[in-house]
C-alpha cells in the first residue's frame, strides 16, 4: 500500500504544479488533483484501521475521520456562499433567496 499512496501523492502534487502553472488554482481544478489525494488518504485511514488493536483507537480514529468528513461537507455548503468565481446568489437566485430566508427566520 505504501507505493499505491506514494504513487497517488505523487500524481496528485504533479497535477497540482501544472493547474498552478497553467492557469492558477480556481476551484474547477480541485477535480484534476482532488480524487487521487483523496484516495491516498482514504488507503491510509484504512490501512490505519486495520492496524487498530483496540477498540478505542479504532473509536478515536473512526472520530477523527467522522469530523474530517462534516467539516469537509460544512467548507463545501459555506463555500457556496462565498465571493469566488461562482456564486449561489448569481448563479442560482431562488436556491440563495430560499436559504437567505431560511436563515433570517433563525435570526
Amino acid at each position: 500500500l505504501w507505493g499505491v499512496v506514494l504513487t497517488l501523492v505523487a500524481v496528485g502534487v504533479a497535477l497540482v504544479a501544472v493547474d498552478a502553472e497553467g492557469g492558477g488554482l480556481l476551484q474547477r481544478y480541485y477535480t484534476d488533483f482532488g480524487p487521487a489525494l483523496y484516495l491516498a488518504g482514504a488507503v491510509t485511514v484504512f490501512a490505519l484501521l486495520e492496524q487498530q488493536k483496540t477498540d478505542r483507537e479504532r473509536r478515536a480514529l473512526t472520530g477523527l475521520v467522522a469530523f474530517a468528513a462534516i467539516s469537509g461537507v460544512i467548507y463545501t455548503i459555506l463555500l457556496a456562499f462565498s465571493q469566488a468565481d461562482v456564486t449561489i446568489d448569481t448563479e442560482n437566485p431562488i436556491v440563495y433567496g430560499t436559504l437567505a430566508h431560511l436563515v433570517q427566520f433563525w435570526l
